[in-house]
């Protein structure tokens, strides 16, 4: 990996505040490059998360879910995961 090694081939220890530093910039660089991997369609959201993204209740989001079952998830061992898609797709047809 090139970024890997350009990044450590500047790393020098000379004191550690420098080094800290350095190890502050090598975690954003690896953060920067984990998120350019992912695919949008592939982001999950909890229920907490979709109910903060749409601004309502936990309850109102369990509605969606379980009774009217308009808002597609995944069951990921006893968790439940809404998509990112299946939320795009749903407000769209939620603000027809």
């Amino acid at each position: 990996m090139k970024w890997k090694k350009t990044v450590l081939a500047n790393m020098t220890s000379s004191s550690t505040a420098d080094e800290d530093l350095k190890l502050e910039r090598l975690a954003e660089l690896i953060a920067v490059k984990i998120d350019s991997g992912r695919s949008p369609g592939l982001m999950v959201h909890t229920i907490e998360e979709v109910a903060e993204i749409l601004k309502v209740s936990r309850r109102t989001v369990e509605g969606h879910l379980y009774e009217k079952r308009d808002l597609p998830y995944l069951k990921v061992g006893r968790e439940v995961r809404i998509r990112e898609k299946d939320l795009k797709s749903f407000l769209s047809r939620a603000s027809c």
